[in-house]
């Protein structure tokens, strides 16, 4: 009978190796375990960098939407040049989105005046432009505008400039009211004021007047109406309102 085979025996070198490798997969492991307890309580005493990581990460936060800007209403460089110190105010209405209608009377107009119109300069102190808006032509007596809005508004403010006599028997302006509308001629706000007499000691610092509309309905128009009468007759030396700037806030 043939002898059996005799497996071949593991030399030293071969032992040697073996053990090398066994021992660095373990040094490997225990890499391994101490980094993944090591990295937690590195964060844990680490919140400042950790809170800078997080607050790189992209966010699904939408952008604001840019806010509604108001459209202002004043004209400080138009030519209001003697000898009436007026223009029609309507072409310059009409470039900025705003149309007059319902004047009464039917004759007066709707113009852009200087101050140096108006008493030479010595019943009004303008703040901003030295053109106001105001009705003329009216016989002195109660009168009235409306301004119809193309983009509709959720608020529109209005500054009646200060007032002041240069004389010494004083000037008076007259009465007048601010009425917002909605699409139907339905008042949403108004605003008014009564016959003002400024002495030579006194006068009337400017003021802004506010007409806001509800949530259910925006203001398409505006109705100004004035009285320069007391008593039934003519009594103010400004037959109407005069307007030295408006503002409006767009709805959205």
């Amino acid at each position: 009978m043939p002898p059996s085979p005799v497996e071949p025996m593991a030399s030293p070198t071969g032992r040697r190796l073996q053990k090398t490798q066994r021992s660095g997969l373990w040094i490997w492991a225990i890499v391994v375990l101490l980094f993944g307890l090591a990295f937690p309580i590195w964060r844990y005493y680490n919140p400042r960098k950790a809170k800078v990581e997080t607050a790189s990460a992209p966010t699904t936060t939408p952008a604001p939407s840019p806010a509604t800007r108001d459209i202002v209403v004043e004209f400080p460089d138009v030519p209001t040049k003697p000898p009436t110190y007026q223009v029609a105010a309507s072409p310059y209405l009409h470039e900025l989105g705003i149309g007059i209608r319902d004047l009464h009377p039917a004759d007066s107009r709707l113009v852009l005046v200087n101050n140096l119109g108006l008493y030479g300069g010595q019943g009004v102190h303008p703040t901003t432009s030295q053109n106001l808006l105001t009705q003329v032509e009216t016989g002195n007596v109660p009168a009235s505008f409306t301004l119809q809005f193309k983009q509709p508004a959720t608020s529109v403010s209005f500054v009646r400039p200060r007032l002041y006599p240069e004389t010494e028997s004083g000037i008076t302006h007259p009465a007048w009211s601010a009425h917002a509308l909605d699409a139907e001629g339905n008042e949403l706000s108004s605003q008014s004021e009564g016959l003002l007499r400024c002495d030579y000691q006194h006068e009337v610092p400017a003021r802004t007047y506010t007409l806001n509309a509800p949530a259910f309905a925006p203001i398409v128009a505006l109705r100004f109406e004035s009285d320069p009468n007391l008593n039934g007759r003519p009594f103010a030396a400004f037959s109407t309102l005069l307007i030295e700037r408006i503002t409006l806030t767009p709805a959205k």
